[in-house]
């Protein structure tokens, strides 16, 4: 089994700077970061490239796909809450301060700093903005399913995507307040979910007959498209002259230094001109240029190179490795908070037999899945990633010793064990070849056809069919669904909240687009489970959703494989800061610093 990888805070601790420390900032989910002297201050202005992405030139508020938008989006929208690099604790954005709760748990109260405007024109931002951007995120087609994930308890939710209307859960009580009523105890995941996309404010002039195009954006961060900026310079406003436009800095030149010029299909991101410098988010940096290079080349000039940023979804395995040789610390692990599975459908005959579930579970070796998977990040031993609360109460990387869990290697005599308890006297399973859906991609297909190979040795014959990834995720999700075996499932929480991923992925009574029951697990006791942890007092919530995580564990409803992680590369003159929840490069506060060769090893 492979020694657990280097968590980013261990990694990122060599480059994060007195920045953080300005901040608060700690190591991981929490620890305090010591002092550090002779670290030199941020730095203002420059041109950053960030290399190997392509990303659309309106980052639309809610329709965050993947890493990369994700990065953007940070850069050039606020939302309610924030989470400044290396942060267990959301801090205010768009609030003042940490919302307010009602002791049952059902009402969540955010006053607004009232300091927020739109760019590139300038108008405030109010709580109406607030909740026009959740009501249109909770019912939008490609949003909707993540947000309810954290929102799926509002009062009055539409249970169908694509109808934009009032959601009475969420009001504006005045322009300063906003209020979220819930119609069970979730506080917790809707405080989380007012740190993502979701909370995002739209104006609430926006019409609701059609979705937004790139020219009906507004942005709220301290970066804007410059094609957005070119739009409004060409209309009647000017957007330079934005009440509370922060004086510009000096930028240095694209070319000097031997830089190329930035290419004419880059997403260049420059000063919001209506951005007042309120908020978390410091925006050292003057202009960020998001160049689609490929992925040998971009990887070769960031390590090379000057003032870049590799972002791209995998290094280059030659460049990797020579970053992996060097004493500099240009190479950072980040683990985001993903589990990959094995999920078997317990709503369909074999698998809606617990002992049938766990024997398929002894059977396969996750280890070997694992390999399969392309390795990397860490070998899963349940549900809770590595950072998320819940897991290191729940046995960190060891798991918590259930026999069909216990090694990551097969156990095939206890499959036979039990496959006979349940009825199948040779202790293999005799029936039909079952149905089973992966997607048609090199590592997804090697990881099926190795879940295929393994589960046949105890009987389980697989009908593997190969398709798009959407069409793979729309059929195992679905209600009626007669896929017995899916292998490349996954959960995630950009939110950090265990509920984004045990909620979402088990709770039988959820329903509707914010659910993703792989496996249709509906047992009670996983509700009942659910239903404590989410009415956990404050300091109890990780002990309570370690709960749950055994009690989905108990019920066997698929195979835990892989815990993720992702590399990323920077310059040796870029103090990279990374966002742990997103997998990426958290832009706002990043910085063009000395040589990173000249820190103190850590």
């Amino acid at each position: 089994m492979p020694g657990r990888p280097v968590r980013v805070c261990v990694v990122a601790l060599v480059l994060l700077v007195a920045a953080i420390s300005a901040v608060g900032a700690g190591c991981g989910w929490g620890a305090a970061e010591p002092e550090r002297p002779n670290v030199p201050s941020p730095q203002r202005g420059g041109t950053l490239r960030v290399l190997g992405v392509r990303v659309p030139a309106a980052i639309d508020p809610h329709r965050v796909g993947g890493p990369s938008q994700a990065m953007v989006h940070a850069a050039v929208h606020r939302t309610v809450l924030a989470y400044p690099p290396g942060e267990q604790e959301a801090v205010g954005d768009l609030a003042d301060g940490p919302p307010r709760v009602s002791e049952d748990g059902r009402t969540v109260t955010v006053t607004l700093r009232g300091d927020g405007r739109f760019g590139p024109d300038g108008d405030p931002i109010v709580a109406q903005d607030v909740e026009h951007g959740i009501e249109r995120a909770v019912a939008d087609p490609v949003a909707g399913p993540a947000a309810r994930r954290l929102l799926g308890d509002l009062v009055g939710l539409p249970p169908q995507l694509g109808r934009w209307r009032d959601v009475p859960g969420v009001e504006a009580s005045d322009e300063g307040t906003l209020v979220l009523r819930l119609r069970r105890p979730s506080a917790g995941l809707a405080i989380a979910g007012l740190a993502t996309s979701v909370s995002t404010p739209i104006p609430s002039s926006t019409p609701r007959a059609r979705l937004l195009e790139g020219d009906e954006i507004a942005y709220s961060g301290p970066y804007v498209p410059e094609a957005r900026l070119e739009a409004a310079a060409d209309g009647d406003g000017d957007p330079g002259a934005a009440a509370g436009a922060p004086e510009k800095a000096e930028t240095q030149d694209d070319e000097e230094d031997g830089e190329p010029p930035i290419p004419d299909d880059a997403v260049v991101l420059e000063r919001n001109p209506a951005w007042s410098g309120a908020g978390p988010r410091p925006a050292y940096v003057e202009r960020i240029a998001i160049e689609p290079t490929g992925a040998q080349a971009a990887g070769e000039r960031v390590l090379d190179g000057s003032q870049a940023l590799w972002a791209g979804p995998e290094i280059p395995a030659t460049t990797l490795r020579r970053a992996a040789r060097r004493g500099t610390r240009q190479l950072v692990r980040v683990s985001p908070p993903v589990t990959r599975f094995v999920a078997l459908n317990a709503a369909r005959p074999p698998f809606d037999d617990v002992l049938v579930r766990r024997a398929a579970l002894a059977a396969l070796d996750r280890r070997a899945l694992w390999r399969a998977g392309g390795g990397g990040g860490e070998p899963a031993s349940h549900w809770l990633p590595p950072g998320v609360p819940g897991h290191d109460r729940s046995g960190g990387a060891e798991g918590m010793g259930m026999a069909w869990l216990r090694e990551p290697g097969a156990d095939l005599r206890q499959a036979a064990d039990l496959l006979r308890a349940a009825g199948w006297r040779e202790g293999r399973y005799e029936g039909e070849p079952l149905a089973a859906l992966a997607v048609d991609a090199p590592r997804e297909r090697a990881l099926a056809a190795a879940t295929a190979k393994q589960l046949a040795r105890a009987g389980f014959e697989l009908d593997l069919e190969f398709v798009s990834r959407d069409e793979m995720a729309a059929r195992c999700l679905a209600p009626d669904s007669q896929v017995a075996v899916c292998p490349n499932a996954a959960l995630d929480t950009v939110s950090g909240e265990p509920g984004a991923i045990l909620a979402s992925g088990f709770d039988g009574d959820s329903s509707g687009p914010g659910a993703q029951p792989w496996s249709h697990l509906d047992e009670p006791a996983v509700e009942i489970a659910i239903a404590n942890a989410l009415d956990a007092p404050e300091g109890q919530q990780a002990d309570a959703w370690a709960n749950v995580n055994r009690a989905v564990a108990f019920q066997a409803p698929g195979a835990p494989w892989r815990w993720d992680e992702r590399p990323l590369l920077r310059a040796r003159d870029v103090r990279g800061e990374v966002d742990e929840r997103q997998a990426t490069w958290a832009l706002a506060w990043t910085w063009l610093g000395e040589d990173a060769d000249q820190e103190p090893e850590r």
